[in-house]
């Protein structure tokens, strides 16, 4: 397996995890969907204002490169933003899997902007993982099958995966100017700058001063999540952006929903932990053979 592969399949466990996090914060510790993108905003621009002005220090800064970066965190924070409001209010386990096909959209921006080519294979690859999010997506209760499309959420995750394809298309024309540090400082301040604009109202205020009163263990997810969790999954994923085909790279990151099912259920089973998922042995099997599915779809794109 190439280097860029490895590095992307780490960067995809990372963000499983960061799943996790995120989930816990919105159902234990906030009241509304506002509130973590708030605490993100406050977060990743203090990161990346702090590491520009660093790595200023060793390297040489030329501001007209950091064009596309900042595109490529605004992109994502508007892709964050939707996939927040969705996971706040529907399981974690349902949508990630839906989001995920962004390999789709991302093919087809590659072919159409960078020249990379699809074949056969790959082609059946991305219908797989098609396949696989509508079934995740479906709901097997009652006497007959029917597609439960989360009300609107399934039309955001879609938006979301589009506008996650287009940050990665973003982020490859950025290395190619900048600096992987400087591309990764850039796009997590234009990324926190997205969140605060569209979150920052006085329910997520009235939230924040609560848990600083409460002295929230929220405060603690948060922070570990986006300083060590987050940071490095963008940076992995921004490396092996670097070295390897865009379409390929974000496929693999897309594996993030296998290792998210893992790491559901390790909390939910072993240290009986809710973060509002059902674990029933029949949604586990639905969740299983879906996710499967994309899996699949997402050797068939790599080999």
């Amino acid at each position: 397996m190439e280097n860029w592969a490895i590095i992307a399949l780490i960067s995809a466990g990372v963000s499983g995890l960061i799943s996790i996090f995120d989930k816990t914060v919105l159902y234990r510790y906030v009241t509304n969907s506002h509130t973590l993108p708030v605490l993100i905003a406050l977060i990743q621009m203090t990161f990346g204002t702090l590491t520009i002005l660093i790595i200023s220090s060793f390297e040489s800064i030329h501001v007209e490169y950091y064009f596309w970066p900042f595109i490529a965190g605004a992109l994502f924070g508007l892709q964050g933003h939707l996939f927040l409001k969705v996971t706040f209010s529907n399981e974690v386990t349902r949508t990630v899997p839906i989001s995920q096909i962004y390999p789709i959209f991302t093919a087809f921006f590659a072919l159409l902007f960078l020249d990379e080519n699809i074949l056969l294979y790959q082609g059946v690859g991305i219908l797989l993982i098609v396949i696989g999010a509508i079934l995740i997506a479906m709901d097997f209760s009652g006497d007959f099958w029917k597609i439960k499309i989360i009300d609107k959420a399934f039309s955001l995750l879609i938006i979301g995966s589009l506008l996650y394809s287009a940050a990665n298309i973003t982020s490859k024309l950025a290395v190619e100017d900048a600096s992987i540090i400087q591309v990764h400082a850039v796009r997590m301040f234009a990324l926190g700058f997205v969140f605060f604009l569209l979150n920052f109202r006085r329910d997520s205020y009235l939230d924040v001063k609560n848990m600083i009163q409460s002295k929230s263990k929220g405060f603690l997810f948060v922070f570990t999540n986006e300083v060590f969790l987050v940071n490095t999954h963008f940076y992995l994923a921004l490396l092996a952006l670097s070295l390897g085909p865009v379409s390929l790279v974000t496929a693999i990151l897309s594996v993030r929903s296998l290792f998210l099912l893992f790491f559901t259920l390790l909390v939910s089973i072993l240290f009986n932990w809710s973060i509002g998922e059902s674990v029933s042995p029949k949604i586990i099997l639905i969740k299983a053979l879906s996710t499967t599915v994309i899996v699949a779809g997402l050797v068939l794109l790599i080999i």
